[in-house]
């Protein structure tokens, strides 16, 4: 039976159950475990403010995909260090009482995301189901995905291993015009690789999947190499999204691929870190120069990485470190004592941004992370980044009511962009490319700061604009068949699939 299949009362069981199975669980490890703090009141409202989508999902890739997938990253962010401390012998949270302030602000933040997007739904016209789909050729989706991916790839090597620093000295050293170009540049390698990952949904080609899997082992050398988990599991990350999206299912083969990255290769990111930058001192330029040395020193460091930032929330690295909890806690119980409030400062840093320092060279510093650790000290080093988190950033500026109204934008945003970018309906890449980007900046990149995420994720939805502007065309088949089918739901009978990329039956599924 299919999601569309259930009637209300079918999903209002759906719902309960699941809550109920979740509850029941909780209670259960909370009374064989060890943990004496157990947040079973919070973990349970928490799951049933985050399952909520069972109640008006019909496709799994429909109107509320964008607002699932933020309710799943929001439970794991907020409640998987939680879960993980009444199995183990690991300390929770400083919260205390049966519901503390930390953990109000987040379920309200929860319920005020899915009041914003069903209000962002409302604003689905009639008309835009029925417009014609214009979809790039499938050639060129190929072609156009693999440059991209190779010129941002580039930028990224440039950006991470030659050139970052501080913004300031950064621009000092090589130049508004250069640090411009490298930016554009990140921009390029997620859009290719969304766009490689469409061509293999389209085609299942089997040369065309092991060029992935070659794509993604690069994306894990340069995010070694650089520093960066981020980069390093991008790649799978959209790919699991991309199959998602298009197919409505998680492809499992992607899926543990991202899984044992967390288990394997997590820790060993995070001796790199911890031995080769900290301890040894070694620039990302001279690692590269020797890859074999370094990560040698990362395996035999691996029982001696920094645990500084999760010793109060002693959960597992990934787990960990991944937490948004501990940082809200810290936010609601500082701000405005041990430091000020923000007043908007760090919101405003997203206009600024789109200044070239060449126009206003004494430009602020849009990392807020450097400006939070150095306000509430969390770590000695004054160029240490701590993340605000989106949640966390809306309380530092304005308090309770930038909660209340930055979290309800935030789910009007996203249930305005899938109303109008449903795949489940009609399935085309600029859908895709608009929806993969915003899950990659509004969700996955929800621990970053405001500013520098939405920047990024303004000019890239800008660069996706302009290449369907030039690119995107309607098929022939559609032009011809429009005007008898055009007004059916979706419309997609009037559209066939993708020609293949190459003509080789051979080399296809």
């Amino acid at each position: 039976m299919k999601l569309a299949d259930f009637s209300p009362a079918s999903r209002a069981t759906l719902y309960f159950m699941c809550n109920v199975g979740f509850s029941l669980l909780v209670m259960l490890a909370a009374a064989t475990g060890p943990d004496g703090n157990p947040r079973i009141p919070y973990l349970c409202l928490l799951m049933a403010v985050c399952s909520l989508p069972i109640l008006w999902m019909r496709e799994l890739n429909g109107r509320y995909v964008l607002l699932t997938a933020f309710l799943a990253a929001y439970l794991f962010f907020y409640g998987a260090a939680d879960f993980s401390a009444l199995l183990a012998e690991r300390t929770t949270t400083n919260s205390r009482g049966i519901l503390s302030a930390a953990e109000l602000t987040v379920l309200a933040g929860g319920l005020l995301t899915v009041l914003g997007y069903r209000l962002g739904l409302l604003t689905r016209g009639t008309r835009a189901a029925a417009r014609p789909a214009h979809d790039y050729p499938p050639r060129l989706v190929l072609a156009a995905g693999l440059v991209l991916w190779t010129l941002g790839t580039l930028g990224v090597w440039i950006w991470q291993v030659k050139i970052q620093t501080n913004a300031v000295t950064m621009s000092k050293e090589y130049g508004s015009f250069t640090l411009l170009a490298a930016v554009i540049a990140r921009m390029l390698q997620p859009l290719g690789m969304i766009m490689l990952a469409y061509a293999w949904v389209a085609n299942r080609s089997r040369w065309l999947l092991l060029l992935l899997a070659g794509l993604v082992c690069i994306e894990v050398f340069v995010g070694f190499v650089g520093d960066s988990k981020e980069t390093a599991m991008r790649g799978v990350i959209i790919l699991i999204m991309a199959v998602f999206l298009l197919q409505g299912r998680v492809s499992r083969v992607w899926l543990s691929v991202l899984v044992a990255f967390a288990v394997l290769a997590y820790p060993v990111f995070q001796a790199y870190r911890a031995e080769v930058m900290h301890m040894r001192g070694i620039s990302r330029a001279d690692a590269a120069s020797d890859v074999l040395h370094s990560l040698k020193l990362a395996l035999g460091a691996r029982g001696k990485m920094d645990r500084k930032f999760s010793s109060d929330y002693n959960a597992p690295d990934f787990i960990g470190r991944t937490s948004l909890k501990p940082t809200i806690e810290l936010l609601i119980a500082k701000t405005g004592d041990a430091a000020p409030f923000q007043h908007g400062y760090t919101l405003w840093l997203y206009f600024t941004g789109f200044v070239p320092r060449f126009i206003w060279p004494d430009k602020p510093d849009s990392s807020v992370g450097q400006l939070m650790n150095r306000q509430f000290r969390v770590s000695e080093d004054p160029d240490t980044y701590i993340s605000a988190t989106h949640l966390g950033e809306l309380y530092w500026n304005f308090g309770y009511a930038g909660v209340a109204l930055g979290m309800l934008c935030l789910g009007a945003m996203l249930g305005f962009i899938n109303a109008r970018c449903d795949l489940s309906e009609r399935r085309s890449l600029t859908r895709l490319l608009v929806l993969v980007t915003t899950v990659y900046a509004a969700i996955v990149r929800f621990e970053g700061s405001i500013a520098l995420e939405y920047i990024v994720f303004t000019r890239s939805l800008a660069l996706i604009w302009i290449m369907h502007l030039l690119f995107a065309r309607q098929p022939a088949a559609g032009r011809a068949a429009g005007s008898e089918t055009g007004s059916q739901a979706g419309g997609e009978a009037a559209y066939p699939p993708p020609r293949p990329l190459i003509h080789a039956p051979q080399l296809m599924r």
